[in-house]
């Protein structure tokens, strides 16, 4: 079994842009370069797209509060269905694929970040055609063991991971048996790095690798 990580280049204790991959032949060597090389750099990046992040929702509340959508406690307003369409529009926007949409209202949403907390895998470089996601929001990892189960195994190109998403990860084989790529960095074209249309079980964390290693030797038995 070989372990591939894909990542941004470190310089300085911190990604920048460039791609590295590197192959390793045991959960071991791939433990020991996550200690010495990649975990500096990510704690950082977490660091400041979490900040970023919460400097975004600040910037959300102060539109909110300033917004015809909320101001105010007029019953006839509040509960207008030009208020209700404007707020429901408000929510749709926060799950789009759209950067610095404006609302009918003329409250601005700045989102940089659409599906922060998901990985998605498509099946086409490029970030097209079918896709399945995993949601990391309210769990610590999502993952599918057995991609025959919704005709999706072998079939992944591309992945598109959120800011809040860590790691992905793609096995050749179900329950996460066979080879095995780490990715800290999407990827719009998985030839690159020789495993397009490879994977058959697929996980994305929050935690770091060490415990993610144990969570899948455990489902591969």
């Amino acid at each position: 079994m070989t372990h591939t990580i894909i990542h941004n280049k470190i310089v300085g204790g911190k990604f920048v842009d460039g791609t590295e991959v590197v192959v390793l032949k045991s959960v071991e060597e791939a433990t020991n370069y996550y200690e010495s090389k990649l975990k500096q750099p990510l704690a950082r990046r977490i660091r400041d797209n979490r900040l970023a992040l919460l400097t975004s929702f600040k910037k959300m509340a102060d539109d909110a509060a300033k917004s015809e959508m909320v101001v105010g406690d007029d019953p006839d307003k509040l509960l207008s269905v030009v208020n209700m369409h404007s707020f429901r529009d408000l929510a749709t926007m926060q799950e789009s694929d759209k950067e610095d949409t404006p609302s009918k209202k003329g409250l601005t949403i700045r989102l940089s970040w659409p599906n922060i907390w998901k990985a998605h895998f498509y099946q086409f470089k490029n970030f097209k055609g079918r896709k399945v996601s995993l949601d990391l929001q309210w769990k610590d990892y999502d993952l599918d063991k057995d991609l025959t189960n919704n005709d999706f195994n072998d079939r992944t190109s591309s992945i598109d991971t959120g800011k809040l998403v860590p790691l992905t990860i793609g096995a050749r084989d179900t329950y996460f048996r066979g080879d095995r790529w780490y990715f800290y960095v999407d990827d719009k074209n998985l030839a690159n790095n020789g495993c397009d249309n490879c994977f058959s079980s697929i996980a994305a964390t929050g935690l770091s690798l060490t415990r993610i290693l144990q969570i899948l030797a455990a489902i591969a038995g």
